[in-house]
């Protein structure tokens, strides 16, 4: 398992050329993509979530995307401030029933 996960993470880190600070959230993204699509019924994601997801809800790792500035830290007609930036995505998308 340890060596599968391994090679998971060198894996995604080369494909997203993005160095290796970011081994630690490659490894626990590489952990949730093996519980999504293990084998059995219940799958390893849901038994420990009790959420019924599939690889659907996976993004690729290391994707860009943008992130929001919380309106309680924006200050108003503070145009200096970002209401938005880019950033990467090391996590999977939140379902249906639960807020990003």
């Amino acid at each position: 398992m340890i060596r599968t996960i391994k090679g998971m993470v060198t894996s995604m880190l080369a494909d997203c050329k993005l160095p290796t600070e970011y081994w630690s959230y490659a490894a626990r993204y590489a952990a949730v993509v093996i519980m999504k699509t293990s084998k059995g019924v219940p799958t390893a994601w849901e038994a420990l979530t009790g959420r019924a997801e599939g690889v659907g809800s996976l993004r690729r790792f290391g994707e860009r995307c943008i992130v929001q500035v919380p309106r309680e830290t924006r200050k108003k007609a503070d145009f200096t401030e970002m209401k938005a930036s880019r950033a990467f995505s090391f996590r999977p998308k939140a379902s249906a029933g639960e807020s990003s």
